[in-house]
């Protein structure tokens, strides 16, 4: 009878989670095939406080979950500099790029910075989706072997789980399931944070409090922690992933009025500061704690094993499940557009969504071949290679220049020289912030002379 009741208040989150997850796929389902402008971006109709939570739940990845809190546990909150980068940047981004992307909007922001130029456009399209394929796919596989980690069943098996949630309602409602299963899946992070964060207090020994370490006082001007190079290395990374990616800019480009999406980006900031922050101080609380079988690897994990409480143990599954699913879904629809766009088809954006599906699945199916390797570190590097050209190419559009194939080409390819020479040229290598801000200065030099006015 107890293992009965154990099992039922351990469902019970799950079962809640997924009747949810029908009813929205029911309520935004269209059974006709949808035009671009409704399939891909919701028909512009969003609010800001919509979009923002979108933008936040889509980058709360699994990683997300398991890596902040360990870095709370072994530093403290030196996050705080790297995050302030991400506000400051994204404030840079909503004043600064956003306008031209905005009113220019065509079915890709490659398409738009590119003007319609087909050379220009597939390059640009290419890098940016082999980098996302390979980053979104270790998200994805990480997502699985949390998941097998908890509950039984292989990492390739939760995956494949995923994928058909996932693609179920997105293929079935297109951005508008994608952007309201995400209040669902960002109040899910929120909230299930703050219960632990209760939970952590509560438990602490009395007098046992420390607050924690806001510099990384160890740190020499050369390290990636120094704390004004992790500020600037936010703020150029922010340009990046929110003012040059088509995965974070799309719900923020269907917000209906210009003035909203750049409110929608700037809260986009402070959710995300909010959210890091939260989960780095519980892994701070696990370490003041000094709890027996709680690790400096994977303390959130550990601590939720620890406790053994069926119900808790249902909604942390949640909460890995949604933070995986959100990532995943926002990727389909973000890459189905780049594919549409470069392949000139008139075919339904299902179609291309589903193809991203299926090679996301086939990524995240070959990592689990080679289990064991540092994929956060490779699904943060494929991104860098690329980073630094995107952010040449839109600083320049953003500024009123003409982008030609010529411009795109020299951004691309110094932009990865760069990343590549720094970070094999040299016995150790510099830290990520440092690599960022010169692969992303190079590409903008390097782009410059090829790129021209517009009149």
């Amino acid at each position: 009878v107890l293992c009965c009741v154990a099992m039922f208040w351990f469902a019970l989150p799950l079962l809640l989670y997924v009747l949810v997850l029908v009813w929205i796929t029911f309520r935004t389902a269209r059974v006709e095939t949808q035009a671009d402008q409704d399939y891909f971006l919701g028909g512009r109709g969003f609010g800001p406080v919509l979009a923002f939570v979108s933008v936040l739940a889509t980058e709360t990845s699994v990683a997300t979950v398991l890596v902040f809190p360990q870095a709370g546990f072994n530093g403290g909150l030196k996050l705080l500099w790297l995050v302030a980068g991400f506000i400051a940047g994204r404030i840079l981004v909503a004043w600064l790029y956003l306008d031209r992307l905005y009113d220019e909007h065509r079915l890709s922001i490659y398409d738009t910075v590119t003007n319609g130029d087909g050379p220009s456009r597939r390059a640009l399209s290419a890098f940016y989706l082999l980098a996302k394929f390979v980053s979104s796919g270790v998200r994805f596989y990480l997502g699985g072997v949390a998941l097998a980690a908890l509950f039984p069943g292989s990492a390739l098996f939760w995956i494949l789980v995923m994928a058909i949630v996932a693609g179920a309602y997105s293929l079935a409602g297109g951005l508008r399931a994608v952007i309201w299963t995400d209040q669902l899946q960002g109040g899910m992070i929120v909230l299930m944070g703050l219960a632990l964060l209760g939970l952590l207090f509560a438990g602490l020994p009395a007098g046992e409090f420390v607050m924690p370490a806001l510099f990384d006082t160890n740190a020499a001007w050369t390290n990636a922690t120094f704390s004004p190079v992790f500020f600037l290395g936010g703020l150029v990374l922010s340009i990046g992933s929110h003012g040059a990616d088509q995965d974070m800019l799309q719900r923020i480009l269907a917000v209906r009025s210009r003035g909203e999406a750049r409110r929608a980006l700037i809260l986009s900031g402070f959710g995300a500061a909010f959210v890091i922050l939260l989960y780095a101080f519980l892994g701070h609380l696990l370490a003041l704690s000094q709890l027996e079988g709680v690790g400096a690897r994977e303390p959130l994990v550990d601590y939720i094993r620890l406790l053994d409480q069926p119900f808790l143990t249902g909604a942390f599954a949640v909460l890995l499940f949604a933070a995986a699913m959100s990532t995943l879904d926002s990727v389909l629809h973000s890459t189905g557009a780049v594919w549409k766009s470069v392949l000139d088809s008139r075919l339904s954006g299902r179609y291309f969504s589903l193809l991203s599906l299926v090679i996301l699945v086939g990524f995240a199916g070959a990592f689990t071949l080679s289990e064991g390797r540092d994929y956060l570190g490779l699904a943060l590097g494929s991104m860098n290679y690329v980073n630094g050209g995107l952010i040449g190419v839109f600083t320049l559009f953003s500024f009123g220049r003409r982008i030609d194939f010529r411009a795109v080409v020299a951004a691309l390819v110094t932009g990865f020289v760069v990343t590549l020479f720094l970070n094999v040229g040299f016995e150790a290598a510099p830290g990520w912030t440092y690599i960022t801000i010169a692969s992303a200065a190079a590409a903008t030099l390097a782009a410059w002379p090829f790129s021209r006015r517009v009149t």
